[in-house]
């Protein structure tokens, strides 16, 4: 037993975030992905050194003004995938609290999240806690309780952002045209292709994605195709020919590079005919870049085969907030259908 007899506790808070959130509170998304971090901190009059399952074991997270259960939030001790810091006024967070330096500091960190069903009208939150310790002190912080100091943190709770087609961009890094000869079964043909590169980003620099999932569509073009692939270092991409060649599905989110080839494939024989392109594309961090190919062709039975669907892309940004975004294909590049 690491609990020393008779123990009482010398100084105790809680953080949000690394900071005191007694005055200014933590923003929460109420989206059920976006977490805070919540910190207990406490010190020990008579030396007790207890462990992080006996920190939780004393600890219950209670609702500062009634002494109850939590409200509207729920706590885990597993941190999640979008446990970032929301600050609506976009500045700078406050100083870290000075806590941290004091002597026999022992912690319990917790996640906290809210959803909409939980949470429906968004509604804040004030969290305090008790604290039992084995053989000695019992002490409850919340506003009607008997604990000696003052422990709360107030959690502002904020609905889910939701996205519209003017908050996504695409824009076109690159591009090319380029023609080329084909002999096929109607003789002699001389067709248009070309490829553009696109960064699909946020259009406010406080939010960018945090990840993107597709799904994606291949199209073949009978004999022949307009091929993208791409690699990052040495490691290939083959898509088989697709209007729509996403790197970023591909490789994952990130600052990165990767070299794009853009040729002519004859699928029957699996050869590359002609190349047209050879460059780098580079994926800054928060965006997802694909590289869309389009052709029009002199033959008839090829422009029925052409590609002309959507592509739906689910995204979140760094706070859980999701957003599914619509990208029509069509001849002559994509272009965002709807936002939602």
């Amino acid at each position: 037993m690491t609990w020393a007899s008779n123990e009482r506790i010398k100084s105790i808070n809680i953080l949000v975030n690394g900071v005191d959130a007694t005055s200014e509170p933590a923003n929460l998304f109420v989206n059920g992905l976006h977490q805070v971090e919540l910190t207990v901190n406490a010190t020990f009059e008579n030396g007790s050194t207890p462990s992080s399952d006996e920190m939780y074991e004393a600890i219950q997270l209670l609702d500062y003004n009634t002494g109850g259960s939590l409200n509207v939030l729920e706590t885990s001790k597993t941190k999640g995938s979008y446990c970032n810091v929301y600050n609506p006024s976009e500045t700078s967070d406050s100083a870290i609290a000075t806590m941290a330096s004091a002597d026999n500091l022992y912690t319990a960190t917790y996640y906290v999240d809210s959803s909409t069903t939980k949470n429906p009208g968004n509604q804040n939150e004030t969290v305090s806690l008790s604290f039992t310790i084995p053989g000695g002190e019992d002490s409850s912080f919340w506003a009607g309780g008997e604990g000696e100091f003052e422990v709360q943190a107030n959690i502002q709770c904020w609905p889910e952002k939701k996205y519209k087609i003017d908050d996504i961009a695409l824009n076109r890094q690159s591009s090319s045209g380029f023609t080329f000869h084909y002999q096929g079964t109607g003789g002699d043909t001389y067709d248009n292709g070309g490829f553009s590169v696109y960064h699909m980003i946020i259009n406010n620099d406080y939010y960018n994605f945090h990840d993107v999932s597709a799904q994606e569509d291949t199209q073949f073009v009978d004999d022949v195709c307009i091929g993208i692939t791409g690699t990052e270092n040495t490691s290939p991409l083959w898509n088989e020919w697709s209007n729509i060649y996403d790197f970023t599905h591909s490789q994952g989110m990130g600052a990165k590079s990767y070299y794009m080839s853009v040729y002519l494939y004859e699928t029957a024989s699996g050869v590359n005919v002609w190349g047209y392109y050879d460059g780098t594309v580079n994926q800054a961090s928060g965006e997802y870049i694909f590289a869309s190919s389009n052709a029009s062709f002199e033959t008839s039975d090829w422009d029925d085969n052409l590609l002309t669907s959507d592509v739906n892309y689910d995204a979140n940004d760094q706070f859980g907030n999701h957003a599914l975004i619509v990208i029509s294909v069509k001849t002559g590049g994509p272009n965002l259908n709807t936002v939602g």
